[in-house]
């Protein structure tokens, strides 16, 4: 089974709206990123919706992606590093307040948990 068949994505108004206004996108992006926090050395994720503009993005580049479909006519790529943790029903949605409004995606405060933090998931779920 392949990355077209295993996920569903919808757009919802709000995310409409939002890209109705912003004709220039062509690509939606869901970037993975993580690092460590400089005194605790706590690892910290973070997941991004990133639109592309242009047919070449060079910070885009440099990470694994993979073609999961379109949706409305929006081509989404994948960073590779969330294709086995990702749950499977993606919605867009728009989220921020004024100039600081931006694409997200709309998971339950667990799926994004699991999604960024599989280890916690993992044994969450053989406590049994």
């Amino acid at each position: 089974m392949g990355p077209h068949d295993r996920f569903a994505l919808t757009l919802d108004v709000r995310a409409r709206d939002w890209l109705s206004k912003h004709q220039k996108a062509s690509r939606l992006y869901i970037a993975f990123m993580s690092s460590r926090a400089c005194c605790s050395g706590a690892q910290v994720c973070d997941v991004r919706v990133r639109v592309e503009a242009r047919k070449s993005q060079p910070a885009i580049r440099s990470a694994s992606w993979i073609r999961l479909g379109s949706v409305h006519g929006y081509e989404v790529m994948l960073d590779s590093r969330l294709a086995d943790r990702i749950p499977s029903q993606m919605r867009f949605t728009r989220r921020g307040v004024g100039p600081f409004r931006r694409l997200d995606l709309d998971f339950s405060g667990e799926q994004w948990a699991d999604m960024l933090y599989p280890v916690g998931a993992d044994a969450r779920y053989s406590r049994g």
